[in-house]
């Protein structure tokens, strides 16, 4: 809930392009650090910080589709987006 409601915020400011390359960047770094983490306090925390990050990636590369192509590739990429989150 927190991520995307920060999705929205962000991307409006600073645009979605760039916000998913930063929500992307974050997965990237909390989800690696999870391997190496030595504690349950740090676990949680890094998993805390991807939490956030994740839902920014899938809402704004939504937002992206939705806005930039016609009808017919939206439809199929709004397909494939649904089978993906489904598997």
């Amino acid at each position: 809930v927190v991520g995307s409601t920060l999705a929205g915020i962000f991307s409006d400011r600073i645009g979605r392009r760039n916000m998913l390359m930063i929500a992307l960047t974050g997965d990237v770094i909390f989800f690696s650090l999870t391997g190496f983490v030595k504690s349950i306090e740090m676990m949680m925390l890094v998993r805390f910080l991807a939490g956030l990050c994740t839902p920014l990636t899938a809402c704004i590369a939504w937002l992206l589709d939705a806005a930039g192509n016609n009808q017919g590739i939206r439809a199929r990429n709004q397909g494939m987006f649904g089978m993906c989150s489904v598997i």
